[in-house]
Order: C-alpha cells, then structure tokens, then sequence
C-alpha cells in the first residue's frame, strides 16, 4: 500500500508566516496579492493603498519564518543567510522587494527593505550574505507602514526618467559660490578667442615671478575634439614648471608644450627672445586648433571635504550631487539622486577619463605616470555650448617643500551625465 501524502511542519511554518503579511496589510488598508506560482524568490506582493485608493504601486515579499533561519540573536536584532542569488535576483528587480521574518515564538513579523539595506551596508553585492533586522525598526507596525507608503513617491517612475530625457538646458550649479549655467545662457562677455599674451606678461625683463598662477582649463576646440590647459607645478611661492597641455578627447592622448622649465629657475629667469618663441609655439597652436576661452564655474585649488561645495546637476527638478569614491584603488565621479528610496547614485570611472602626458621638447618625449589617490573637486569649467565640462580634481600628489597638490581634469560630455543618471533611475 502506498504511504499516503503528509503535509510537513516546514509548510505550516512557512504559510503562517503568508498569513501574517496577509494580516499586516488588512490592518494598515495594503492589498493583499497572493503568489501561487513555484518560490523564485518572491512569495507575494502588496499593492500600497493612498487615501484609500489602490495606487497601482506593488513591493514584492519574500516570506521566511520558523527559528531555524535565525542566527546570531542578540538583544537588538538577528540575522537571516541568504544566497548571493538571491540577493541578485532582488536588486535586479524593478520594484522594491522586502524580506520578511515571522517569529512564531515571539509572534512578531519583521520587514527589511532589500535595495535599501544593500545600499547602506557598503560591500560589493557578491559578499552580501545576510540580512540584518532591527527588533525595534523593523518590527511591523505603524512605523514600518509610513515607510511603506512613502515608497510610492520616492521610487523613480517614467515620468522622472523622462524629465532627465527631456531637459534642454540641465544646470550645473555650485550655491555657495553663486554659480549656476545652463546650456546655452553663458555669460554675455564669453570671449570668442585666447591670447595666450594676456596669461604669461613680464615683469620688467624677469618672467621668474610672473607665473603665480594655478593649474586651470583654458579652453576648448570649437568641435570640442580638443582641450588646452596652463599645467602648473609649484615650489612655494615660485612656479618651476608650467606649460599648455593640448588633449585629444578622441584619442585620449595629450601633447604638453613648455612655457617656463625647471631649467630656466635654475638659470634664474628666461631671457625675452625664447619666453616670446616658446609663447608663439603655443599660440600658433591654439589658433590651428581654433580653441575658445572655457567658462569657470568653480576654481578653488585647496583641500576641502566635497560638503563644502554642493556640486549638482539640476535636470528639471531631478538633482543629482556630484562626489568622488575611491575604492579598491579605483576612482570615480558619483551622481548621487537623495530624492529616492534608497538614494539612486550613477557611478562614472575617473581612470578611463585619464589621459597619457606626454612632455615634447627638442630633445625627446618624457610620458609621466598618473598619480593615484583623487581627493576633491577644485575646478569646473565647460565650453562655450555647456556641452562638455571638465572637472579639476585634487590628488595627494604634492611638489615641493611646500606640499603643493597636483590637479588631474576629467573630461565628459553632459549628454554622457544625462545618460548616466538616466541609468541610475533604472535600477
């Protein structure tokens, strides 16, 4: 005789657990919307209610319950192990999803946001292994019911992405300096043309003093292929390397023309006759290349925390704050959107926007290596269109006695900003 079907102790466990979602949403007015399909990894969803009108607007639950799945209780909290298959499969998901805990010795159900949580814990998703709860935030109640709710107004929908797509002129803007550009409203004295002769002026027949100026974009090719900056590297009060920088934004490459070496310090001064040679060098070059003056929007070459400056980009209402991560020695512009639940942040590398520095004299090229170790934003400047901006970043690189830190510009386009942040709303 056959043995007959049993119903194992596993599944009671793990229905109770259904029943007291079921529950939680009929005392704070959520839909209840059961999921009979096979476990994938999602056991059911909620459909929040607003002003008692459904809102279309669905979390998805994953449900656990039973004492085996808790570990590591103290008076505070517990932890529950998950696969990094799991927690893969929820963080792709286009919806928030929650884990829930039923606690049938305590008779408690416990919510945890997954996205998140994930996004506070700071480790790479394929070492997360285990999801905390707090005894007290996550208990199921009123608390975790507004937080529920609020979910529908800072979650990002089309609507948001499309005020990203369909913003003509996005601001970038630095408040606490007064500064804010759009795209195609540049200052009315924006000069159409660079004469390098107004940057490097003698004084009397000694060029040594002069250059008491920092590392700074100084325009940009009309076609925008090309980016020439004044590269400057000091010792204390004295400058004893400064030159133009041409970059290829295309290829990547860079061409470096000196202005004033570590040679001419030592010879106490660079006679009128090669200071004039060297400055129609470049000149002649800015003229070939056809660049244009580049707009300042932020030039303040010290250390600071990046809370000092409130570097943002504004897309019809949608802002995003600029930062820079450095981690596992690798760096990065983030775009951080604190509108949403959890912040949405766009991540664009620094190091692929690195170019190679090339040094060219009569005699050879020198190429220099790249410092590591990006600190702050010291600079940003864009072309005549605010179509490509560049930020100066501070590294711990420093010259002299002095401590004097050396300046890295990246290079983006604001459609590659747009682009990104749109991403950021995706996910």
């Amino acid at each position: 005789m056959k043995s007959a079907k049993k119903r194992l102790n596993s599944d009671i466990t793990g229905e109770k657990g259904v029943t007291k979602i079921r529950c939680f949403c009929d005392d704070y007015n959520f839909l209840f919307q059961g999921e009979p399909r096979k476990d994938y990894g999602i056991d059911c969803y909620i459909e929040i209610v607003l002003e008692n009108r459904p809102t279309n607007f669905l979390i998805g639950v994953q449900s656990k319950s039973g004492t085996s799945y808790k570990k590591g209780e103290t008076d505070k909290g517990f932890y529950i192990y998950f696969s990094d298959a799991d927690i893969s499969y929820w963080l792709a998901s286009n919806i928030p999803v929650f884990v829930s805990f039923y606690d049938e010795n305590e008779k408690k159900l416990y919510f945890k946001h997954v996205q998140f949580y994930c996004s506070q814990i700071q480790l790479p998703i394929n070492q997360v292994d285990r999801i905390h709860f707090d005894k007290i935030l996550d208990i199921a109640e009123e608390k975790m019911a507004e937080y529920i709710r609020k979910l529908v107004s800072a979650t990002p929908t089309e609507i948001n992405r499309l005020n990203i797509i369909s913003c003509k002129n996005p601001q970038v803007c630095v408040p606490n300096v007064g500064m804010h550009l759009e795209r195609g409203q540049l200052d009315e004295s924006f000069k159409t043309s660079i004469n390098i002769y107004d940057y490097f002026q003698p004084i009397g027949n000694d060029y040594l003093y002069n250059f008491k100026i920092e590392s700074f974009i100084l325009g940009y090719s009309k076609d925008l292929d090309w980016v020439a900056r004044i590269s400057v590297k000091k010792l204390g009060n004295k400058c004893n390397v400064v030159g133009i920088t041409f970059i290829n934004l295309k290829r990547w490459s860079s061409l470096y023309l000196p202005i004033f070496e570590e040679a001419d310090e030592e010879a106490e001064g660079i006679n009128e006759v090669e200071m004039k040679r060297r400055l129609q060098k470049v000149q002649e070059l800015i003229n070939k290349l056809m660049i244009r003056p580049a707009f300042q929007i932020l030039k303040e070459y010290r250390y600071f925390d990046n809370e000092q400056h409130k570097i943002y980009f504004n897309f019809s209402d949608e802002i995003f704050y600029v930062s820079i991560s450095q981690m596992n020695n690798r760096a990065a512009l983030i775009l951080t959107s604190n509108k949403f639940i959890p912040p949405r942040k766009a991540m664009l590398s620094i190091e692929r926007k690195m170019t190679s520095r090339i040094v060219l004299s009569d005699d050879d090229m020198i190429e220099f290596e790249r410092p590591k170790g990006f600190k702050s934003i010291a600079e940003i400047s864009m072309d005549e269109s605010a179509t490509m901006i560049a930020f100066g970043i501070l590294t711990n690189e420093e010259h002299g006695c002095w401590g004097n830190p050396e300046v890295q510009h990246v290079y983006y386009t604001i459609d590659e900003i747009r682009s990104s942040c749109i991403q950021a709303l995706q996910g």
